[in-house]
């Protein structure tokens, strides 16, 4: 057998819409397959390239089996039929059955005493052939004929009279004894469903580690550098907790309570609950692409939890009137001051839009020159993932927000002209970007000092950057704005079925909005732009 199913590959001719599945047949097998071209087989697949790469792993399975199969017997065909296939096939000749059945009634082919009389009948041949198969072991026609063209139509070679094909006989026989009670059921005039045949058990790709599904997760999910290389380093201290690497159809439940159990017991920088929580999301979200994939039958992680933690943690609160008033009030809004650590302009300019958009640090730190737009006569963010090295946190925070006239006053239209001429591309150039290309994160550290520093002075833990985003929101409510306006202004999601029809609120009425939100504390004739 292969292994390797990750080097499955699907393509496309060039110009060409419809993926293909390939693979090249071992030179000892040829034989086997006269009609393979240049030694390969292929065949097309699903139009969707997630779907035919899922559809390309089953058949790669599936060629795994059948290689094995023509080695040992020499034909492609299967000679014995595995007790799961058995089972499946006879609930679906069954759910045929009845469902013919049911077809019948309905469409009053059994209305006149001839009709219900000979399908009786043909009802009763079934039943004394279903009991002389269990009774005596013997397969009559009527049977043997259904089977057969059941099994061959499945790719099975089962001689009719061999061992294997009586014991499929015996599965249907009791299947179609239920059969028959049920039919005679509905001529009693009981309504009687027709039963859906049982599910087919899920392939398992053979070969896969948790490190390559890993990787073909974030090829299709494409998540942020930052994201991909966390979860690496989750999956190395996982396979450490669990005696190294393995294939991930071998990975238990118990693996990952193991797992769990280490990191609770880690005296050594003991991790919080919620960090724990994080690690492990990390896990199911590697196993749940693997059971989404049929790479493994299920997601042995699903259900392993960790308890909450009796200390909650503290929330985030808004500025009050007198906490803007200290910040707005400091070196950098009214003396010009520029900390290189704060970015120059950035200091300045990265606070003041927070607290009047209620934008995210990130959101803010990645904008670009072009991002500061006009459409009729409004000025406006645009907060999107549309470049590289931008990304947001979820579909409903790609938005256009409105800019207040206060930040016009400010002189932010004419800050970023000024940048326009220089050629920049970001908005805020000085920030200095994380290895994983993270621009707000080292804006968020000197904000921190900032806050709690002499300048402004503001110590509760509870007060960060992003009260700014609370403050915001708090303001909007002051201004009696709705709450479908304000969710559109902060990229919240919309907290009714409703508020995801249309393309949402025009920008002239999400301005109108954005003008009526105040911040009486702030002094603006006393922040001075540079």
């Amino acid at each position: 057998m292969a292994k390797k199913p990750a080097g499955v590959r699907v393509a496309r001719r060039k110009h060409g819409t419809t993926y293909y599945f390939q693979r090249r047949i071992p030179t000892d097998l040829l034989k086997a397959y006269p009609e393979a071209k240049a030694g390969k087989i292929e065949s097309a697949l699903p139009p969707i390239q997630s779907e035919a790469y899922r559809e390309a792993l089953r058949r790669w399975a599936d060629l795994d089996d059948e290689f094995d199969r023509v080695r040992k017997t020499g034909t492609r065909l299967m000679i014995t039929v595995p007790p799961e296939e058995v089972r499946v096939m006879a609930s679906e000749i069954l759910s045929r059955m009845l469902g013919a059945d049911e077809e019948a009634r309905a469409g009053g082919m059994l209305a006149d005493d001839e009709g219900f009389e000979a399908h009786r009948k043909l009802a009763a041949e079934l039943e004394a052939e279903a009991r002389n198969v269990l009774a005596r072991g013997i397969v009559g026609d009527g049977i043997a004929n259904a089977l057969g063209d059941q099994l061959r139509g499945r790719d099975f070679d089962i001689p009719i009279g061999s061992e294997g094909f009586s014991t499929v006989a015996r599965e249907f026989a009791k299947l179609a004894l239920e059969a028959t009670r049920l039919m005679n059921a509905r001529d009693e005039g009981e309504d009687i469903p027709t039963p859906k045949p049982t599910e087919r058990p899920k392939r398992v790709v053979s070969g896969e580690t948790m490190a390559t599904v890993l990787e073909k997760w974030a090829a299709e999910h494409r998540p942020k550098n930052k994201t991909a290389d966390e979860a690496r380093l989750v999956l190395k201290e996982f396979e450490k907790a669990t005696g190294g690497a393995k294939r991930i159809t071998d990975v238990t439940k118990a693996d990952v309570v193991a797992y769990k159990d280490a990191l609770l017991a880690r005296k050594e920088r003991p991790l919080a609950p919620a960090s724990i929580k994080k690690r492990l999301s990390f896990i199911k979200t590697i196993l749940s692409y693997a059971e989404r994939n049929d790479i493994v039958p299920a997601n042995v992680a699903a259900k392993v939890v960790v308890g909450a933690s009796k200390v909650q943690k503290e929330e985030r609160l808004p500025f009050t009137r007198d906490h803007l008033q200290a910040i707005f009030s400091g070196p950098v809004h009214t003396t010009g001051e520029r900390p290189k650590a704060g970015a120059g302009e950035a200091a300045f300019w990265i606070p003041l839009l927070s607290m009047y958009t209620g934008a995210r640090p990130g959101e803010l730190a990645q904008l670009q020159v072009a991002d500061v737009q006009e459409e009729d006569g409004v000025p406006f963010l645009l907060l999107w993932d549309l470049e590289d090295g931008q990304s947001m946190k979820t579909a409903s925070s790609r938005r256009r927000v409105p800019v207040h006239g206060d930040l016009v006053a400010l002189g932010l239209l004419k800050y970023r002209d000024g940048l326009k001429k220089q050629g920049k591309q970001y908005l805020f150039p000085d920030l200095v970007p994380t290895p994983d290309g993270d621009r707000a994160k080292n804006f968020g550290k000197w904000f921190g000092r900032y806050l709690r520093g002499m300048s402004v002075g503001i110590t509760d833990k509870r007060r960060v950057f992003y009260s700014f985003r609370h403050t915001f929101k708090d303001a909007c409510r002051d201004a009696s704005i709705s709450i479908e306006i304000h969710d559109r202004l902060t990229g919240h999601a919309p907290t009714n079925v409703g508020g995801t029809y249309g393309t949402g609120p025009s920008l002239s009425t999400l301005n109108e909005a954005m003008q009526r939100v105040r911040f009486p504390s702030v002094d603006l004739s006393k922040i001075k732009a540079k």
